[in-house]
């Protein structure tokens, strides 16, 4: 009888354990889209890029033509007038190293948007 009952808390507890993995998936809120919505790219150091030294983020700086504003725990920081979609559509087409717009985003007021109660 004990190694019954064992057996059938063994049992739950794997069920448990795997029963439920991967089927929980949180809520998410999709990233605007359209231009109008989009966020906003850091003043002056609008593009990113992971590096693994100065020397490397020099280098991309050269390849795509723009200006180092900074570099950090293996993240160089970019500036370019240009438009920044069209530099980092040159760096795709050209196989260059992945640049990315480095955007600000910013936490709505909650109580602005909260449903009306009436």
């Amino acid at each position: 009888m004990r190694h019954s009952i064992i057996w059938v808390i063994l049992l739950i507890a794997v069920l448990a354990l795997t029963g439920c993995a991967g089927r929980f998936q949180p809520p998410v809120s999709p990233m605007p889209t359209g231009s109008a919505q989009r966020p906003q790219a850091a003043e002056g150091e609008e593009l990113l890029a992971t590096v693994k030294s100065r020397e490397e983020a020099e280098e991309i700086a050269a390849l795509y033509g723009i200006e180092l504003v900074s570099c950090s725990e293996h993240v160089a920081t970019f500036h370019t007038d240009e438009d920044l979609y069209a530099v980092i559509r040159r760096g795709k087409d050209n196989g260059w190293p992945l640049l990315e717009v480095n955007y600000v985003i910013t936490l709505d007021d909650p109580v602005s948007h909260a449903p009306k109660k009436g």
